[in-house]
């Protein structure tokens, strides 16, 4: 019931991405919800009008990887349907993430969709380096104790701050 383009960076290949939204869409109308996911470096209001134009229903940033800059969300609102920020759950970047709730409510995200951050051959000299504690459970890969602390520790806080975004977490064991 529905398409989503990631990557990489799909903004990359930004032509293909809009003829695959204007070709799903054709054949299947408002039957397949369809969504992308984003750095935003490549983000413009011209690609975003096209997009939007095209049938796309939402666009999901990861502002972890920008450093929370807010900029290219602020543009995407105006725009496009629903806009979500999904972030990894990265402990030392609590303080910021608490800190933008209120923040992505005002300019209209929908929904902070947090994950947690799971432990493979690419990254795991890094996490080790941090001192992260690596949980392993059947059926999953290895995931980041930490990363879930902070996820739960952004939720609480939220709930105790009255926020009125919604914030879902996945979890290494359900990502799997």
């Amino acid at each position: 019931k529905g398409v989503g383009f990631s990557g990489g960076e799909p903004f990359l290949e930004f032509d293909r991405l809009l003829q695959y939204v204007k070709k799903i869409r054709g054949s299947f109308g408002s039957r397949v919800y369809l969504w992308a996911y984003t750095n935003g470096d490549l983000v413009s209001a011209e690609k975003l009008k096209a997009l939007a134009a095209a049938g796309l229903n939402e666009l999901r940033f990861d502002l972890s990887a920008r450093d929370y800059d807010l900029a290219p969300v602020r543009l995407a609102v105006r725009h496009i349907p629903t806009v979500t920020v999904e972030i990894p759950a990265i402990p030392e970047d609590f303080s910021a993430v608490v800190s933008l709730l209120p923040k992505l409510l005002d300019l209209g995200v929908k929904y902070l969709n947090l994950h947690q951050l799971q432990y493979t051959r690419y990254n795991h000299r890094a996490f080790l380096d941090r001192g992260y504690t690596v949980v392993s459970m059947e059926g999953a890969e290895p995931s980041i104790l930490e990363s879930e602390i902070t996820a739960l520790k952004i939720i609480k806080s939220a709930l105790d701050s009255g926020s009125a975004l919604p914030v879902h977490y996945c979890g290494g064991l359900y990502k799997d």
